[in-house]
């Protein structure tokens, strides 16, 4: 572990100091790299899905949204962005590119509560931050705030399920209509030297809500039409800017690894 803590903070240095030799105009022009977790725990729940079924040891069951449940999601992001800041520090734009992994998780029970089953749909999406972001002289301590939104392109659906009875979780990779193909969010955080917090609130989820499954009795019926419209998530993690900041740097990151690793 302190092996690979060590190779990474050699690796962060060396190729931001290359980016350092630029002139001393670009400390103000740079581009940042961002990673870390996707996290969600605030999922509404579904308010009802009437045909929504579980093969449990009794025999089929009907399922019941449990609305007192509180989920947590968890997935990672990866970004690329280009800043642009006044030399004044105190106002900078900022975009680029972005990878997002993230989903929702809801949960359901029988009339009876004694089977029960967690569903879990993560969306991976590529997107296209732009915010704006403000403090007081925020280049030396990077600690600034910022708001803005992003367009995102999803690419796939996955599901995971567990049930009461047994410790197998279930994946499957769903059906690409059942994923919407672009939303748009808005976006509110803020950084701190390294590290980073953002809320993300996508409009109109990752779902679709028209999508349309037969049943047997040849009855169509929308799987997610009753799923919130909105989702919520959070982002924690790394920025790293590749200019001659992140090595300044250098020593308040042993000493962070020092004392927190004892090192």
């Amino acid at each position: 572990m302190k092996r690979i803590l060590i190779t990474t903070i050699l690796l962060i240095t060396a190729i931001s100091t290359s980016f350092s030799q630029w002139k001393k105009a670009e400390e103000y022009r740079y581009v940042s790299i961002k990673v870390g977790l996707t996290n969600s725990f605030l999922d509404k729940q579904p308010d009802s899905i009437g045909y929504k079924f579980l093969t449990t040891p009794l025999g089929e069951m009907q399922l019941i949204p449990d609305l007192k449940y509180f989920g947590y999601t968890a997935g990672y992001y990866a970004s690329v962005l280009y800043n642009y800041d006044l030399k004044s520090g105190n106002l900078g734009v900022v975009f680029g590119g972005s990878y997002n992994y993230y989903g929702i998780s809801s949960k359901y029970h029988t009339p009876l509560s004694n089977y029960w089953l967690i569903e879990k749909q993560s969306s991976s999406s590529v997107s296209i931050p732009v915010y704006v972001k403000f403090g007081k002289d925020f280049y030396d301590k990077q600690f600034y705030f910022y708001a803005g939104g992003a367009y995102s392109m999803n690419l796939f659906l996955s599901q995971t399920e567990e049930v009461g009875w047994k410790t197998e979780i279930v994946r499957t990779k769903l059906d690409k209509n059942m994923l919407l193909r672009s939303n748009i969010s808005g976006i509110l955080g803020f950084n701190y030297m390294f590290l980073n917090i953002e809320a993300n609130y996508v409009l109109g989820g990752f779902l679709n809500k028209e999508y349309e499954e037969i049943l047997y009795t040849s009855t169509t019926f929308n799987p997610y039409e009753k799923f919130p419209k909105n989702v919520l998530y959070f982002k924690a993690g790394l920025t790293i800017p590749m200019n001659s900041w992140t090595p300044r740097q250098v020593y308040t990151i042993e000493a962070w690894f020092k004392r927190i690793f004892g090192m």
